[in-house]
């Protein structure tokens, strides 16, 4: 896996169409540590730069996103979650902002130890990067 930086900010369907485009996919995080080492690259891509997000697989389910719980759907074909990744020790999962929902998940420097947040699908001036990966056999 790897964190990318498209030319323009993208939304979550384009992050995909990104990612296709090189023979990856936009890819989930599985474990803490994997979290943790997507959040440290992206520490270095974008030294000081806190809630700039880089896409990873993870949409709420539409039933969560009408009831406000926090259960998402991969679509990577790979990513079985351990339930430590989007614990709150790791994940500050809030549904909206400013009432606009976020049901994507993104690995964001938050100036905490968390290393996960959900943010919009939509394109946004802080959706500003994508990790792409594959499954290893």
């Amino acid at each position: 896996m790897k964190p990318f930086e498209p030319p323009k900010w993208v939304n979550i369907t384009e992050a995909k169409g990104f990612c296709e485009n090189m023979g990856y996919k936009v890819t989930g995080v599985a474990t803490v540590e994997e979290s943790k080492w997507i959040w440290k690259k992206v520490k270095v891509l974008l030294p000081g730069k806190r809630y700039h997000s880089f896409y990873i697989d993870g949409v709420r389910t539409k039933n969560c996103s009408l009831t406000r719980c926090n259960k998402f759907e991969f679509s990577d074909g790979y990513t079985v979650i351990d339930d430590a990744v989007l614990s709150s020790t790791n994940a500050d999962l809030s549904i909206s902002y400013n009432g606009i929902p976020e049901n994507c998940l993104g690995v964001v420097d938050m100036g905490t130890a968390q290393t996960i947040n959900d943010v919009r699908c939509d394109s946004t001036n802080k959706n500003v990067g994508v990790v792409c990966g594959y499954k290893l056999y």
